[in-house]
């Protein structure tokens, strides 16, 4: 090979080298970035560039280095975040988008904390003499305390039917349905009653306060009370325990969204704000939804799907909330 040749091979050799350092540096120094924010129709902003999001996971094509991520989406919040696109690689990327909570006018008047309706006893037991009674929640099967043999009694499709005993009780006798109607709780002062309807049995206890505004949660194994001063109590049916949150919370104010989770409002007069919060019994954790000014709310309901409502005095208007 003359030396012609051999410059020529030199070159070729050389212009390969520099074509493949820049196709690594450049055309080959990007990765691929996948998003799965749950929901479809968002944008991605990384620095100046906009990439909008139709389906979900989104994938774009970004050079290799450190970026800082925005996801948008109408009606939610921000989501922010660092992130590293490694060359050639899929890079993957998992967020939770938080809706932005907020309360719309409602034509609907949801069955409320004060508007609960108390139903009479059935035509059949109009004339028995009763201690305390109560509807279950799907207003089928009737439950009373019979003054005249001091028992329980669950009244069914035309016929009563013996529960347990429950002697010396007195006017401030109350019942309480668990939501799956398989219990029932009694309370009267101090004193609890665990009914189990299906075994026919009852336990009771004695607490050191007078429970007051009890709740049942949608599981029906947890049961929230107040003491006198609104101070929070979880009481576990499954092992009559009770047990201090440490919390107030006023039940006057509060509903169950789920059967882990609890809403509730707190309004202060002199400021003229309200506090809408949720709050997890188990978890013991409380976290804010919203605060709004000149919006005195002043009661809370649910309708059938579980949606719940927030009754603002001020405007005498139901307002429906999506958060």
């Amino acid at each position: 090979m003359n030396q012609r040749t051999k410059n020529k091979v030199i070159f070729v050799i050389m212009l390969l080298i520099a074509a493949g350092i820049y196709i690594w540096y450049y055309p080959l120094d990007r990765g691929e970035l996948s998003v799965s924010a749950g929901h479809n129709d968002y944008r991605l902003v990384v620095g100046e560039q906009n990439f909008p999001c139709p389906q979900d996971p989104c994938v774009i094509s970004l050079k290799t280095g450190g970026y800082q991520l925005k996801i948008e989406k109408g009606g939610y919040f921000t989501q922010t975040l660092n992130f590293y696109v490694k060359r050639g690689k899929g890079n993957e990327v998992a967020v939770e988008l938080k809706k932005i909570p907020t309360l719309t006018v409602s034509p609907i008047v949801p069955r409320s904390k004060k508007d609960v309706e108390i139903k009479k006893p059935p035509k059949e037991l109009q004339n028995v003499p009763m201690s305390a009674f109560t509807w279950d929640p799907s207003g089928s099967r009737f439950a009373f305390v019979d003054q005249d043999d001091s028992k329980l009694k669950i009244w069914s499709d035309g016929s009563s039917k013996i529960i347990t005993t429950l002697k010396n009780i007195g006017e401030g006798f109350d019942l309480y349905w668990s939501p799956n109607q398989k219990y029932l709780l009694g309370n009267e002062v101090a004193e609890i009653y665990f009914i189990n309807i299906d075994d026919a049995s009852r336990k009771k206890k004695i607490f050191n306060f007078n429970p007051q505004n009890i709740t049942w949660s949608l599981g029906s194994n947890t049961i929230l009370v107040n003491n006198e001063n609104n101070q929070l109590h979880k009481i576990t049916f499954s092992d009559e325990s009770i047990e201090h949150l440490g919390i107030t919370l006023n039940l006057k104010q509060a509903i169950w969204a789920n059967e882990e989770t609890l809403i509730f409002f707190t309004y202060n007069e002199e400021e003229n704000k309200t506090i809408i919060e949720s709050y997890n019994p188990v978890e013991q954790g409380k976290k804010e939804i919203m605060t709004k000014f000149n919006f005195p709310i002043t009661n809370i309901g649910m309708d059938a799907n579980k949606t719940i409502y927030f009754y603002n005095s001020a405007d005498e208007t139901w307002y429906k909330l999506d958060y």
